[in-house]
């Protein structure tokens, strides 16, 4: 059977690398909803609705993701 050594620089090092994800992750969400108020802004009818709804229940989906990230890198840095 094989063995991983894991080292603290390693946790340390892969916590830094997934929290500067975790940063651009909430970056292009934030871009995602600047974008979807253009659309808004230009766009009017049923299907305008429906699409402005749906972008705004996947709001929570994308915190929570963040918040699943954001916590992972708090678990490899404590873990180191």
């Amino acid at each position: 059977m094989a063995t991983t050594d894991v080292s603290t620089s390693s946790l340390v090092s892969v916590g830094k690398n997934v929290n500067e994800l975790v940063l651009k992750y909430n970056k292009s969400v934030e871009r995602i909803y600047e974008i979807g108020a253009e659309i808004d802004a230009m766009w009017d009818g049923e299907a305008n609705k429906k699409f402005i709804a749906i972008l705004g229940a996947d709001r929570e989906r994308f915190g929570a993701m963040s918040t699943l990230l954001t916590r992972y890198t708090e678990v490899l840095n404590e873990t180191a």
